[in-house]
């Protein structure tokens, strides 16, 4: 397995299982970091602080 791609995608299906198992932990934050991870990987737009709701940041 040398392309880029297939390596990629091969550790995304990897990291989803960890995610799983993560989750039935109960490891919420080491959960949260992975599924970041996962959405860099996959290339899809993670959420962004503060795309949703208020602005909580100080001025």
């Amino acid at each position: 397995m040398t392309d880029p791609s297939q390596i990629r995608k091969h550790a995304i299906v990897l990291m989803r299982k960890a995610l799983l198992l993560l989750d039935e932990a109960g490891e919420k934050v080491a959960a949260a970091h992975l599924q970041f991870a996962i959405d860099i990987a996959a290339k899809s737009n993670p959420i962004r602080t503060n795309q949703y709701g208020p602005n909580w940041s100080a001025d």
